[in-house]
């Protein structure tokens, strides 16, 4: 492996190691991960701020918590500097239900997020996982590295290589947050999963559905085989780019 990308898979380890201690003292055993790099390009940007600026402008804010939400208003949670790049935590703790987000940005644009799930925070006994929110999830990480990229000046035909991940699962019933019901107990016995691709910018633009599906599919395949037509994944994923939840 050359030395570059070497340096960068410690640097995923490191952070996730920093991150999983923290959610799980949170008592938050379930999380999403996410891997993203540039593929074949000698990128650098010297200035942290320009890549808070640029963080700070490719947030969805369509569902819920944001995807790497820049708190720039809690000095707490605000991203911090680092000599790689800028690293944000936000560690929420109330009565009702904990959550946790950390984010950060390589100064080669690498980027590394682990969050805890919205269904944690839905369901206070913390025993599902929604297919429909796993989708929407799915498809607004893939629009903010969109957007994240090009607002770091990447062209459209770079390659990316991009990692989802979820671990905590193992025992969980899939269900679904809106109105799209599944009639049986369908459980994994499971507990992480991991998939990963290459893509462009370009094809993050234009075949969204299709790369969301192959990121959801063989994870839903994890719950007794379940399957999502995939009309239905193009639907969800469709209304969720104008603005719609469904």
């Amino acid at each position: 492996m050359p030395r570059e990308l070497l340096q960068i898979e410690n640097w995923f380890t490191e952070l996730k190691r920093e991150s999983t201690e923290k959610l799980n003292s949170l008592d938050l055993g379930l999380f999403m991960e996410v891997r993203s790099q540039l593929l074949n390009h000698d990128f650098y940007i010297e200035s942290g701020q320009d890549i808070k600026d640029a963080a700070r402008e490719s947030t969805i804010r369509t569902f819920g918590w944001p995807i790497a939400l820049v708190m720039d208003n809690v000095d707490e949670f605000s991203p911090k500097a680092r000599n790689w790049g800028i690293r944000a935590e936000i560690s929420i703790t109330d009565r009702d239900s904990n959550s946790y987000d950390f984010w950060a940005i390589r100064k080669d644009g690498s980027f590394f997020m682990l969050k805890s799930l919205f269904e944690d925070q839905r369901e206070k006994g913390k025993t599902r996982i929604f297919f429909d929110t796993r989708i929407i999830r799915t498809a607004e990480t893939l629009m903010y590295l969109k957007n994240l990229y090009r607002n770091l000046g990447i062209a459209d035909e770079q390659e990316i290589r991009i990692g989802i991940g979820y671990k905590g699962f193992k025992g969980r019933i899939l269900g679904a947050a809106g109105n799209r019901l599944i009639f049986e107990n369908r459980t994994s016995e499971e507990n992480e999963f991991y998939e990963e691709i290459e893509t462009t910018l370009e094809e993050l633009e234009s075949s969204l559905p299709e790369l969301v599906d192959r990121f959801t599919r063989p994870l839903f395949g994890l719950f007794d085989f379940f399957e999502v037509d995939f009309k239905i994944v193009e639907e969800i994923v469709n209304k969720y780019k104008k603005g719609i939840v469904s």
